[in-house]
């Protein structure tokens, strides 16, 4: 009878020992497998597996490299493989990586890289990605920041940051035609002058940092290495405006200035005018800004290219 009881007992404390006992976490999954290259805009199909300790079915989360996630994917059975599609809408070499989680929710560490290199389209060049929208013409020059985004003005007095697939991001209202094309300083605000008579300072979100009156302004500003914002005027001056929206100086020569500003090395401003003359004013800055797209076609070889001449 004592026999039985002891046996009883250490039945009862296993029984407890092992309802009591932690789940484990899913095994910390291998490197994914899939693709080392690729264009963008390409489905891109990556694959993992991995097993749980107590074979406990499992869903797997990516990691992409360019700062998104892949949402859980459904549980799998301890072992089988899970493959999720992915397409990148910038150039560049990414490290995928993924995680697992269990049914109890516990989840693994994240797992070693998986290197791809994503370069332009390749096998589609020449046909169209997208075409956005406007309300009206669009003779604005589109500028381009480090993240993809692209500005550009509208007849229909907006300023429209579009992302790299196509989609609208914001839209800035101006008063008036946007014929002027953006430029973008070095902390990412954008500026851009409108027919309604300001240069406007527009901060990354779409939000109005300051704007300053300078008459009508068709074309794009210069930004130099001091960030000073240098735009002609319809009303036969240069303006040199600092950072934070106060006027630095004025310059008025005889005529219309419908011409985009260029900076010298030493910082002198050259811009054209209807007089049938070309300008070089004396000048501070030092150079060209160090910004994402700091003058009209980027830079002073107005190679047109977002990421240096």
């Amino acid at each position: 009878m004592k026999y039985f009881k002891k046996l009883f007992f250490i039945v009862i404390v296993l029984l407890i020992l092992i309802g009591c006992s932690k789940n484990k976490p899913p095994n910390t999954p291998v490197s994914p497998s899939g693709p080392s290259s690729g264009v963008v805009g390409q489905s891109l199909s990556f694959s993992a597996h991995t097993t749980d300790p107590e074979d406990n079915d499992i869903a797997y989360q990516f990691d992409w490299g360019d700062g998104n996630l892949s949402s859980w994917s459904s549980h799998a059975p301890s072992g089988n493989s899970v493959t999720q599609n992915y397409i990148y809408g910038l150039t560049g070499i990414y490290e995928v990586r993924v995680k697992a989680k269990d049914i109890k929710e516990a989840e693994s560490d994240w797992s070693s890289g998986h290197s791809i290199e994503i370069t332009g389209s390749a096998g589609n060049e020449g046909t169209q990605k997208w075409a956005f929208s406007t309300g009206y013409y669009v003779e604005s020059s589109p500028a381009i920041e480090d993240d993809g985004t692209i500005y550009v003005g509208s007849y229909d007095a907006h300023l429209y940051a579009i992302n790299p697939d196509g989609t609208e991001k914001w839209a800035f209202y101006t008063i008036h035609d946007v014929h002027s094309s953006p430029a973008i300083g070095s902390d990412g605000t954008i500026y851009v002058g409108s027919f309604d008579g300001n240069l406007y300072a527009v901060n990354p979100d779409g939000t109005e940092k300051w704007s300053f009156p300078i008459g009508t302004a068709t074309k794009a500003p210069a930004i130099g290495l001091d960030g000073t914002i240098y735009i002609g005027s319809w009303d036969n001056n240069l303006y040199a405006i600092n950072p934070d929206g106060t006027n630095k100086w004025s310059s008025s020569i005889v005529s219309d200035i419908s011409s985009s500003p260029a900076i010298g090395p030493d910082g002198t401003i050259y811009v054209g005018s209807l007089d049938n003359k070309v300008y070089a004013i004396y000048g501070s800055s030092g150079g060209l800004a160090n910004s994402p797209w700091p003058m009209f076609h980027h830079d002073l070889k107005h190679s047109g290219r977002e990421g240096g001449p």
